[in-house]
Parts: C-alpha cells; sequence; structure tokens
C-alpha cells in the first residue's frame, strides 16, 4: 500500500510459507506495545512481584558445594581402587564405567549450579530495576527490553505472553 511496515512472524512461517503455520504476522508497534504493558504490569505491582522475587531468591539457597564434594571423593575412591586393579591385573571395565557416570553426573551438577546462579542473577536485576523504577515507562527501549525479557509469545487468540528473565510471566 505504499508504505513499509516492520513485522514479525513465527520463523516456521518464514522458512516453508504459510502452509507451515498459521500463526498472525504481528506488527512491531504491537508487540512493543505489548511489551511495555508488561513491564509496566510488573512495575505497578512491583511490590508484590519484589516480595516474590525476594522469597525465591531467599529459598533458593545452592547448597551443591556438599553434593560435589561427595562427588570429588567418590571419583578418587573409585580412581584408587581402579589403579589397584590395574596394577594387580585384575578386570576394572565396570570402575572406570563408574568414574565417567561420577564425573558426568559432577559435570552436570556444576552446569546446574552455574544455571541457578545466573537466574539468581536475573532475578536480582529485576528487583534492583524495580526499585530504581518511579514512574512507568511509555517509550519502548531496547536495551531494557533485552536486558529483562527472556520471551514473547503469541498466543492464537492475539494475546502475548511475556517471560522476563527472572521467570516472572505477565499476560498481555
Amino acid at each position: 500500500r505504499g508504505k513499509k511496515y516492520t513485522v514479525w512472524r513465527c520463523c516456521t512461517r518464514v522458512e516453508h510459507g504459510p502452509a507451515g503455520c498459521d500463526a498472525p504476522t504481528i506488527l512491531e508497534e504491537d508487540l512493543q506495545a505489548a511489551v511495555m504493558k508488561a513491564i509496566n504490569n510488573v512495575v505497578g505491582q512491583k511490590s508484590t512481584v519484589i516480595e516474590n522475587l525476594q522469597t525465591i531468591l531467599e529459598q533458593t539457597v545452592i547448597c551443591a558445594d556438599d553434593e560435589i564434594s561427595t562427588l570429588d571423593e567418590k571419583i578418587k575412591a573409585v580412581q584408587l581402587e581402579l589403579v589397584n586393579r590395574a596394577t594387580s591385573s585384575e578386570g576394572y571395565d565396570d570402575l572406570s564405567a563408574e568414574s565417567e557416570r561420577l564425573r558426568e553426573e559432577r559435570q552436570s551438577l556444576q552446569l546446574t549450579v552455574a544455571e541457578e546462579k545466573g537466574r539468581q542473577l536475573r532475578r536480582a536485576e529485576l528487583v534492583s530495576f524495580l526499585h530504581e523504577q518511579t514512574v512507568e515507562l511509555d517509550e519502548f527501549d531496547d536495551g531494557l527490553v533485552r536486558r529483562l525479557i527472556e520471551q514473547v509469545t503469541v498466543r492464537e487468540s492475539g494475546a502475548f505472553t511475556v517471560e522476563f528473565k527472572s521467570g516472572t510471566i505477565v499476560e498481555v
């Protein structure tokens, strides 16, 4: 119609055409308005949101250090037994497999701890942002949105679900 619009489409629709996905095309202005409405919704309820996030931050104590220490001890014990069996020419395939399993378990636990620390940091960032915020935001700020928002889902009804990096979810 002689005008250019910035729109958002489902990547499946872009890659495979309209037959791949029947999700609606969303004007960027509508998407930005929904995101700002979600942020302002959280800012408007900041005392409740801060309280909930503080509770989550307090309850989620990362106590995996003991588990990691226990796994380290088990790994050392298995490795010692592995060396003993190898020097005495006994079979050690079972110990080798157990050692590998324990290492994978330790690595998985460390990954979980790192992910949880990241979530804790994002929650703390949202709490800090909410403490600083005194008025509703009226203009879209790309940097702020990138810091706060994990993803936006467009529902078939045209409603938006905005998920903050802190885990807070707002329906708009």
